[in-house]
């Protein structure tokens, strides 16, 4: 009997030249660093209002910037820890998607136009032990840091790797996630009374997350692919 393809070969398949990788040295921490303080001033003359917005938000104020310095270098550290190329890209990637997790739940609210009383029992459930002002303001400053590395990582992975895996699969990935999260936060600030999907349904499209996850995180030992959204 064949074996079932998995979506790590599917994608293979589907995703085509784009995902021929170009050859690149490792890069050192200080390179890393270097190529994101120059994405984020960049990004401040971008002429995209909410990528200027972000950039402004750190640029504007010391003790903000240093603060993303900071956590920005522990995630170029991890990077930079690698010795080999596919190495650095993977731990990119990883990178990638813990900043799409990161900047999810600000997103989410700023989506909805989200007052009141939801957005106090969204809060209330990620943040239980904490002041609702004080979790507002920390998560508006976490997803501005997160925002900014986000376009630093993306920088680095598609024009210092040479990866398309951080154009379109990322972008895709992006969806997906997006999908799952906000139907997980709109069953939390619906009322008793109106229509939920089912669990398992959240759980499948959390599921899908992770294989989306694994399967790009795979791709990056990879020189060959086509890019195309699987079809399920």
């Amino acid at each position: 009997m064949p074996q079932k393809p998995t979506l790590e070969s599917k994608l293979l398949r589907r995703y085509g030249p784009s995902l021929q990788l170009a050859s690149f040295g490792r890069l050192s921490h200080d390179e890393l660093m270097e190529a994101s303080h120059d994405c984020v001033k960049r990004a401040a003359r971008s002429n995209q209002p909410q990528v200027e917005l972000v950039a402004a938000r750190l640029l504007e104020n010391p003790v903000n910037y240093k603060t993303w310095e900071n956590e920005h270098a522990g995630l170029m550290r991890n990077v930079a820890a690698e010795r080999l190329p596919a190495a650095q890209r993977e731990a990119m990637l990883s990178a990638s998607f813990s900043l799409i997790h990161r900047k999810a739940l600000f997103e989410y609210m700023r989506e909805k136009k989200l007052r009141g009383e939801q957005r106090e029992r969204l809060m209330q459930n990620f943040f239980p032990l904490r002041d609702f002002t004080d979790s507002m303001r920390s998560e508006h400053m976490q997803y501005v840091r997160s925002s900014a590395s986000f376009l630093c990582v993306e920088h680095v992975g598609r024009d210092l790797m040479f990866d398309a895996l951080f154009a379109a699969p990322l972008d895709e990935y992006d969806e997906i996630y997006r999908e799952y999260f906000y139907a997980h936060c709109d069953q939390i600030i619906a009322d008793p009374d109106a229509f939920t999907l089912p669990a398992e349904l959240i759980n499948s499209m959390k599921n899908r997350v992770g294989e989306w996850r694994k399967a790009l995180l795979a791709l990056t030992q990879s020189h060959s692919g086509t890019w195309r959204r699987p079809k399920f």
